[in-house]
């Protein structure tokens, strides 16, 4: 599928994860990106605010004073409230807000972001013009780095649970080690091609996903609300600390992952119809399915859990997680359409057919399963 997003910027190695972007954009939710120094975090958030065409602010959040974010307060001319004696750098007219560093911050300051991030107000007062509320960090040492004393960012402190527990969206972005040769190469030779520009302007994608998200929330909403039934206990039983908002919140990002997909896809050409030749070559018009909602779900997960910030990693397979997920829950509607991911699914489990039903073809096993789920037994 064709990147509309990062690769027109020059960044590769990271086109699947525009989904994730896209759909931030269109819930106009916290989004924290986790990388290493010098991966871009600050460049791809900074292009698509000018995309957008909104007040931008950045602060880096290891430095700044409550202050400077918001002014010095002063009594009003009745003395009996406060106003804020701002610059122009403050927090009050912003549209979006860039804390860079805030695994950096004071703690005293991480406590009076809580309501910045998330309910979009300073001491009570609401901030009528601020939509995204953006943040970026080097990842914390884990304590096996720290006991081995390879920890590459001490001075960066894992955020504190319930301050990690107000991003939706926690997006581990690409290093050089994470590209492939081809992308390496791509990114070496891209620093002397001058500026890129969107291929499809940004407004008129989250224009577009954000109304394809409102029409998909009613239909999915209960094809997946038995998978994060499901989920939350698995996630507990590794150790995550999964919170009810978190709950909530990895329905809302699954949904708007899936749509963010569609509407990538279908602008890049890779859903609708599509031009294949026939015998006299003339072309036929055949319909390419569009994205598989099992992997708009898996996707969601893999960027919805503050695992990233927070410094810990549980020693746990995503895919066998998932997988297990869907399965376990009976989720059909989130099955992979593909007979032999399904079929490879239920064998992931443990699970073979029945050796009376003895169907012969991958599609005869797959009809099998969807219709008769008793077809498939457990050893």
């Amino acid at each position: 599928m064709k990147s509309l997003i990062t690769e027109p910027l020059g960044l590769y190695g990271w086109k699947r994860s525009e989904a994730v972007l896209l759909a931030a954009l269109l819930s106009e939710e916290p989004l924290l990106l986790v990388g290493a120094h010098g991966c871009a975090k600050s460049f791809v958030l900074e292009r698509l605010a000018e995309a957008l065409g909104m007040e931008f602010r950045s602060y880096n959040a290891s430095l700044i004073n409550y202050d400077d974010l918001v002014g010095v307060p002063l009594p009003d001319a009745t003395r009996t409230k406060l106003e804020y004696l701002s610059s122009p750098e403050s927090i009050w007219d912003a549209e979006v807000v860039f804390m860079d560093e805030i695994s950096r911050t004071r703690p005293e300051l991480q406590n009076k972001l809580f309501p910045i991030i998330y309910e979009k107000r300073v001491q009570g007062r609401p901030l009528s013009r601020l939509v995204y509320r953006w943040a970026a960090m080097n990842p914390p040492p884990t304590d096996d780095e720290l006991d081995e004393g390879g920890a590459l960012y001490l001075g960066s402190e894992p955020l504190d649970a319930a301050l990690a527990d107000r991003f939706p969206y926690i997006m581990s972005v690409p290093d050089w080690d994470d590209l492939t040769s081809a992308e390496q190469k791509k990114v070496l030779a891209d620093q002397f091609a001058g500026r890129h520009e969107f291929p499809v302007a940004i407004r008129e994608l989250v224009a577009e996903a954000r109304k394809r998200y409102e029409e998909l929330v009613p239909e999915l909403t209960p094809r997946l609300t038995p998978y994060i039934v499901t989920l939350v206990p698995k996630l507990h039983a590794a150790k995550y600390d999964v919170s009810t908002r978190r709950a909530t919140m990895l329905l809302r990002c699954a949904i708007a992952v899936h749509a963010a997909r569609e509407v990538l896809a279908m602008h890049s050409g890779h859903a609708g119809r599509v031009t294949l030749p026939d015998g006299d070559g003339r072309g036929m018009r055949l319909a390419c399915p569009p994205p598989e909602l099992y992997d708009s779900v898996r996707l969601a997960l893999l960027n919805t859990l503050p695992d990233r910030g927070a410094g810990t990693s549980a020693a746990l397979s995503w895919r066998t997680l998932h997988g297990s997920c869907v399965f376990d829950c009976c989720a059909s509607g989130i099955r992979p359409r593909s007979c032999r991911s399904e079929i490879q699914l239920h064998r992931r489990h443990g699970y073979r057919l029945r050796t009376q039903a003895r169907p012969r073809t991958a599609a005869q096993k797959a009809s099998t399963c969807r219709r008769h789920y008793h077809g498939w037994i457990h050893g």
